[in-house]
């Protein structure tokens, strides 16, 4: 039988843990990535990366399987060395980030903002991007091959060439983007909104059209 005494120290324990904030990253892992460009496995959840300096000498940042959810990079340059794939981003900031050349394969991106981010040759073949905010975001070249964008808000973002077989856009807002010469075998774009968009010279072999305004 477990004493009185230390029964409530374990419970206290295990009541700390419950409640632990789901943003608190470990400190000694943003002093890492702010010193190194390199975290991988990382907790930086809620983390406030926008100070990040990259220096042209570093040939990337590595963000492989952290968990970056809630984290703020916000107008970060990290083109052509962003390294991310199977991280955990949801409902991160990366509004404005320059994100070209990106390897985020199979990141988790869910309800995170990239408006206006520069993600030309962007590639995120089987991510999950649903509920994100890709309004005016530059796709040009992207490969975003059988990622989830259902419901996402790609209004006024240019996705000229990008490839997207496979992609799922269900309930996606595509109002005034430019789709041209896209590739979308096998995409879903049933409930997608279409309006003004540009579809000039796009591929839509076994395309789902459903209630597509």
């Amino acid at each position: 039988m477990i004493p009185v005494p230390l029964l409530s120290i374990l419970v206290t324990v295990l009541l700390c843990l419950l409640t632990e904030p789901a943003s608190a990253f470990k400190q000694e892992d943003l002093n890492k990535v702010l010193a190194t460009q390199k975290c991988y496995q990382c907790d930086l959840r809620g983390a406030d990366l926008r100070g990040l300096q990259v220096p042209d000498s570093a040939r990337e940042v590595d963000f492989v399987k952290a968990d970056l959810s809630n984290a703020n990079l916000h107008g970060l340059d990290l083109a052509k060395k962003a390294k991310a794939w199977d991280a955990t981003l949801v409902n991160a900031d990366l509004g404005n980030t320059n994100l070209r050349g990106g390897l985020f394969k199979r990141a988790n991106l869910q309800g995170a903002n990239l408006s206006g981010a520069q993600l030309k040759y962007f590639r995120a073949r089987e991510a999950d991007l649903s509920g994100a905010d890709l309004s005016g975001a530059d796709l040009y070249r992207a490969k975003l091959i059988n990622a989830n964008l259902s419901g996402a808000n790609l209004s006024g973002a240019n996705l000229t060439r990008a490839r997207m077989e496979g992609a799922n856009l269900e309930g996606a807002n595509l109002q005034g983007a430019v789709i041209d010469r896209t590739e979308l075998w096998n995409a879903n774009l049933q409930n997608a909104n279409t309006q003004d968009t540009s579809l000039r010279k796009a591929i839509f072999k076994r395309v789902r059209w459903k209630n597509v305004e």
